[in-house]
């Protein structure tokens, strides 16, 4: 038999010890025995841990002409070394390899030493999670979680950490069947604690936490949401397998914002879904849904004041109310969006006489003519009554694509408007930012914040400074017409929405190599390639993904299949730790296998029980 045959036979398989994440095997530290899982030797890769000791252990089949060599690459500090198969048909790595790592495990035949088979390796550290954490350090030994393991809350922190032990306990129990009701108390070898720090940690900042995992295993942050993300992170790891290594983990954002917006003004998606998709964003540390709530197709929210404007499938303010409360459990705010002076034909058909009319008679059913009273009534009314019902920080005004297909010139109400009610050197595009502004100042006086589209901003270029625009709006960048460098140095603050590569808008999406291996919020502003700001700069709070549903979108199954992947790329480097895997393909392999929140799918998802007594 030739060497190359040998390996072709002998070598057809390496198999891998530790945690195959890619594979979806559980597992983890020394507690529980490793999983093996067969690698075809060829040029593929495969995603394992280290074992305790920070190893990387292989064997290979027909050891007894083989011998393996494993080399690191890309990480300081890295070396190359060989070892020979035992007779057991176990290699273990002479030096500890660096976690983060490159490792390529080659077999040669002792045969033949000219024929040779490798497969490339990435080392995952102890800690696996969507988004990675920022820092972490491992220890020898490990922790494993068990029916008797307790959720524990410090005495001095019950106040404030009761509904996210019992929110975690909820999910928790999803996840392991175990029923662990929280109590208030010390902790316990096994169990879970939970804290505010005594003394600030800035480092942290307001979302982030300090997980310590040794004889129990502990989580603790400045605020509230810093110990709700640590939780998040424990699922994870729990979802792994039982047992986890010691070591302790530092997390926090890059930015504080970080989005998913869906289109239900176009596409009514039910209950259940966005239900799943709040307790899924939240796992990926994802902490704003914004709503989209009104478009050309629909108004899918109920009013009381204008009912004749909602649609026959729309939601109930009992129903969006139990949506609003499930998000506060899971540190999602709702950013509502009504969308006008544009996009407004679901309003408008019960209003034609509010329609934008030019001066040959011709009506555009689905803008508003912002020069008449009756238009400014009916968006106050609207506007009064949604910023009542919702309690976020954030009012978000659409604003997006008025007159976008037709000349400004051709209304020349909205001239006639700028100069009566701006002033002799306003413009007809002053009349559009003198509406945006008129909606600012009721959110505002409602005490909230304004978020637009930018289009208001890219008015700014084609008239005077009559009016301007008001610079207390945040910006949804979504488009190639205005530099986010610009509106930043003129005062502006922006949020990331850029068509590519952060739109879905029906099929398949096209852009995942590039939003994880390319994207980060302060790059391709307004496509590949784009502009870019400077990182973190406080003038952007984030970004948003957005899903949208024209012009023919699959149903809401299809929508999900095609975005949760990509969501968990955007989530990855919204957050802004250091990337696990260099690449998308095995980055989305990772995210696979780490999969959904627990419940996802499920009717009701995990049940939160509170109780008024925490006892030890």
């Amino acid at each position: 038999m030739t060497g190359a045959r040998m390996l072709e036979r002998s070598l057809a398989t390496l198999t891998a010890y530790g945690l195959l994440l890619m594979c979806g095997c559980g597992g983890g530290g020394g507690g529980i025995p490793p999983i093996a899982v067969s690698v075809t030797v060829t040029p593929s890769s495969v995603v394992i841990k280290l074992n305790a000791q920070q190893q990387f252990l292989a064997t290979v089949s027909g050891t007894a002409n083989t011998s393996v060599a494993w080399s690191v690459n890309g990480v300081q500090g890295g070396n190359a070394a060989t070892g020979t198969i035992t007779s057991a048909g176990l290699y273990i790595s002479p030096t500890s390899a660096p976690s983060g790592g490159y490792i390529n495990v080659t077999a040669v035949s002792q045969a033949d030493a000219a024929v040779s088979a490798t497969v490339p390796v990435i080392i995952l550290p102890p800690f696996v999670t969507i988004p990675s954490a920022h820092q972490w350090t491992a220890s020898t030994g490990s922790y494993t979680f068990n029916p008797a393991s307790r959720i524990v809350i410090d005495s001095a922190s019950a106040g404030e950490l009761t509904t996210t032990a019992e929110v975690f306990a909820a999910d928790l129990k999803y996840l392991t069947g175990v029923s662990s009701q929280p109590v208030v108390g010390s902790p316990n070898a096994g169990d879970i604690s939970l804290s505010l720090l005594a003394s600030p940690d800035t480092g942290l900042g307001s979302e982030g936490y300090s997980m310590s995992v040794a004889g129990t295993v502990s989580i603790s942050a400045n605020t509230d949401a810093g110990v709700f993300y640590g939780t998040r992170s424990l699922l994870q790891l729990l979802s792994q397998g039982s047992t986890i290594a010691f070591g302790t983990i530092r997390d926090w954002p890059n930015y504080p914002q970080r989005a998913l917006m869906v289109d239900v003004g176009r596409m009514y998606f039910s209950i259940q879904w966005l239900q799943d998709h709040i307790r899924d964003l939240a796992y990926a540390k994802i902490n704003t849904l914004h709503l989209h709530l009104s478009d050309n197709q629909g108004f899918r929210i109920q009013s009381d004041s204008h009912p004749e404007v909602v649609s026959a499938t729309a939601y109930s303010k009992d129903q969006m109310n139990s949506l609003i409360l499930l998000a506060a459990l899971y540190h999602i705010t709702i950013v509502p969006e009504i969308d006008f002076p544009a996009h407004s034909q679901a309003i408008l058909a019960a209003h034609p006489d509010l329609q934008l009319t030019n001066a040959s008679g011709e009506t555009l059913n689905d803008s508003f003519d912002i020069t008449l009273p009756g238009s400014y009534k009916l968006v106050g009314d609207l506007l009064d009554e949604y910023l009542a019902f919702f309690p976020g920080p954030y009012w978000h005004g659409g604003a997006d694509e008025y007159l976008v297909n037709s000349s400004y010139s051709d209304f020349p109400q909205l001239a006639a408007f700028a100069k009566a009610n701006i002033g002799p050197t306003a413009t007809q595009y002053d009349t559009y930012l003198y509406f945006e502004n008129w909606v600012d100042k009721k959110v505002t006086a409602a005490g909230k914040s304004t978020q637009m589209w930018n289009d208001p901003y890219n008015t700014l270029s084609l008239t005077g400074t009559a009016e301007g625009l008001n610079k207390d709006i945040l910006l949804d960048m979504w488009d190639q017409a205005s530099a986010p460098q610009t509106a930043i140095d003129e005062g502006y603050s922006i949020l990331n929405a850029s068509f590519v590569p952060l739109y879905y808008d029906g099929g398949t999406y096209d852009y995942a190599q590039d939003l994880y291996e390319d994207w980060a919020p302060n790059l391709q502003f307004g496509g590949i390639g784009g502009w870019m700001v400077k990182a973190q700069d406080p003038s952007l709070p984030g970004a948003s993904f957005e899903i949208w549903c024209d012009p023919s979108t699959p149903d809401e199954t299809i929508i999900d299949q095609n975005t949760w992947i990509p969501l968990r790329e955007f989530a990855q480097n919204v957050w802004g730790s250091p990337a696990l895997v260099p690449t998308y393909t095995q980055f989305d392999s990772l995210a696979s296998s780490l999969g959904r929140a627990p419940g996802f799918g499920s009717a009701g998802g995990p049940v939160v029980y509170f109780d008024s007594e925490h006892s030890q």
